[in-house]
């Protein structure tokens, strides 16, 4: 896509490793919600499906596998360097180039019955997220819906598998982003507007149709704390270096503090789904 990338603040990477770490994301989400789509939505033989910022677009290549091959899905990221080439997608599938934050070009406006958003606390400026809400809806159709999918910081917690298992250099390194210099520091790594979807979709003109919430269970916990520790590190290395040196012994203290405790040791983060409808 030509033009300014505005979307060029976006603080992780798109190594293979992190392509492994957006999937495990994929999979725990769909997990823990048991569905890609909401029972809410409703789609038929004819619908077109936009999924924004696909990454690796493991989200819409399964999402084919349950819909008739006659619905259209559309793939879209800044960067597309995470997915799989067109020789390897299903029929239906395609993937294209779209910056989310930028004016939305005018055969993109009004066409689509779905558009599905997942994980853009790293991509939303200024704690706002009322003008990518504003570019989603004008990509729906009137009566189309929206489907989003964050992680919420509210109410997160630590838990320990076994009492009294010292915690310390995990606390030190998951709390590291607010101890960071100025150079360093992004109104990203602590945005509440997640905690508030809801609510601005609702002010964006979009009627609520569901607000879920899902606290990882247990037994998914080792892996959830793997995602944060893996999204941690990708973070760091767009530190200063005087953060990033504080931050190497820190983290790696942390690492042999969890595998001590046999990886008993993980915040908790809350997941937040919702559906809104565009009136018609």
């Amino acid at each position: 896509m030509e033009g300014k990338n505005t979307q060029s603040g976006y603080l992780l990477g798109r190594s293979s490793w992190e392509s492994c770490r957006l999937n495990l994301q994929h999979y725990l989400f769909k997990e823990d919600f048991g569905y890609l789509l909401h029972p809410s939505v409703n789609t038929t033989e004819k619908s077109l499906i936009a999924d924004v910022g696909c990454g690796t677009a493991i989200w819409p290549i399964q999402l084919a596998k349950t819909l008739p091959p006659s619905v259209e899905i559309h793939g879209f990221d800044i960067d597309l360097k995470q997915a799989p080439p067109p020789q390897w997608l299903p029929d239906n599938l395609k993937l294209d180039t779209l910056d989310a934050l930028a004016e939305i070009p005018e055969h993109l406006r009004g066409k689509y019955d779905v558009v599905h958003l997942r994980l853009f606390v790293f991509v939303v400026e200024n704690d706002d997220p009322m003008p990518l809400i504003r570019n989603m809806m004008t990509m729906l159709k009137p009566g189309g819906y929206l489907q989003w999918e964050e992680y919420d910081r509210e109410g997160s917690i630590l838990k320990t598998a076994i009492a009294g298992q010292s915690v310390q250099c995990m606390v030190a390194a998951m709390m590291f982003p607010t101890t960071l210099s100025a150079a360093s520091r992004s109104q990203k790594l602590s945005a509440g507007w997640p905690s508030r979807l809801g609510q601005h979709l609702q002010e964006g003109g979009l009627q609520l149709v569901a607000d879920e919430k899902k606290v990882v269970p247990d037994e998914y916990l080792a892996y959830q704390q793997d995602v944060n520790m893996v999204s941690l590190e990708e973070v760091s290395r767009g530190w200063a270096e005087e953060d990033v040196a504080r931050f190497g012994d820190i983290f790696q203290a942390a690492e042999k503090e969890r595998a001590n405790a046999r990886k008993g040791i993980a915040f908790t983060l809350r997941r937040r789904l919702c559906v809104a409808k565009k009136p018609m």
